[in-house]
């Protein structure tokens, strides 16, 4: 599926665009579903809906199913092409557009047509989400080498799929993609020897190489009496991707203010563009305050390090750099 983020125009546009990808069986498609069903009403805090009626209907019913008769939903339930909103305590509602990969097309031959119209769609994303199946990290030992699991979760051949993509973006002078690790069936692995966090740099080193910055989080759903219960951060990764979103425009807001607050800078109108730079980074303020908390049982990396979620969005050290 794929993100689109507008709360305001001058951050969101372009909207941020992210892509799905996982094996078959992974939690793709339900941890999609209970995102949105589990998290879907306002409560007082976030929340993240379908934007079109129709499908937030479909993946209600499908929760529903969830809870009432321990039945997971098929592939299909979650369109393919996605639209949701994340919606901040505040009222504001950022879209989020995520185009959803089929999970067979990871047994494609890297050199297929398939392969390659799927490197091409990655290339084109902001932020990659890919499903790690908890199950079956869950019964790996360490002992026992990563070959065979790197395969087992498809790991390999995204990381291909990603190289290829990145490889595309930075012809083009874009950055590489951001990485969402996102470990489903989280409940399968609190009884195993090791954690997520600890495995992830050994079965994705791709995704805490230089100049990448990624998210690694856990998320679960199971049928319950009275309805399914879901547990972790399904919210994490889409407001991983607004407060890098954040992050960079916020960088970017403090540099040209810095410049338009210079001595002899000053010039016809220029005092209202400063006052609406001002607004904006209180705005950004507000926002990050918002989703950075969405991230407190996740870990953060940038170049391989682990960081702090509210550094993400660049911290108020950016804007102290303004005269």
């Amino acid at each position: 599926m794929t993100i689109e983020m507008a709360a305001a125009p001058h951050i969101w546009d372009p909207p941020v665009a992210a892509a799905m990808l996982g094996p078959r069986g992974s939690g793709k498609t339900t941890f999609l579903v209970a995102a949105q069903a589990a998290f879907g009403a306002r409560g007082g805090g976030p929340t993240l809906r379908a934007e079109r009626p129709a499908d937030h209907a479909r993946l209600r019913s499908a929760w529903a199913e969830l809870g009432r008769a321990a039945t997971y939903p098929p592939p299909d339930t979650a369109p393919s092409d996605h639209s949701i909103l994340l919606g901040l305590p505040d009222g504001t509602d950022i879209p989020a557009r995520v185009d959803d990969h089929r999970g067979a097309l990871l047994d494609e031959p890297g050199e297929s047509m398939q392969a390659e119209i799927l490197t091409a769609c990655l290339a084109q994303a902001e932020i990659v989400l890919v499903t790690v199946d908890g199950a079956v990290l869950a019964a790996w030992s360490p002992a026992a080498g990563a070959a065979r699991i790197v395969g087992d979760l498809r790991l390999s051949v995204i990381t291909g799929l990603v190289l290829r993509a990145t490889a595309m973006r930075r012809a083009q002078g874009l950055r590489p993609p951001l990485l969402a690790l996102i470990v489903t069936k989280a409940d399968s692995v609190a009884g195993s020897a090791h954690t997520p966090m600890a495995s992830m740099p050994r079965l994705a080193p791709i995704a805490f190489g230089a100049d990448v910055t990624t998210l690694v989080c856990r998320v679960s759903a199971v049928p319950a009496p009275g309805g399914a219960l879901v547990a972790g951060t399904h919210l994490a990764p889409f407001a991983f991707a607004a407060l890098v979103r954040l992050g960079r425009r916020r960088t970017e807001l403090a540099a040209r203010l810095g410049r338009a607050l210079q001595p002899g800078t000053a010039r016809p109108g220029s005092a209202a563009v400063t006052i609406a730079m001002q607004r904006e980074l209180v705005e950004i303020r507000g926002a990050v305050g918002q989703l950075v908390g969405l991230l407190d049982d996740c870990g953060v990396y940038r170049d391989g390090k682990p960081i702090a979620a509210a550094d993400l969005a660049g911290g108020r050290e950016i804007e102290r750099r303004i005269p």
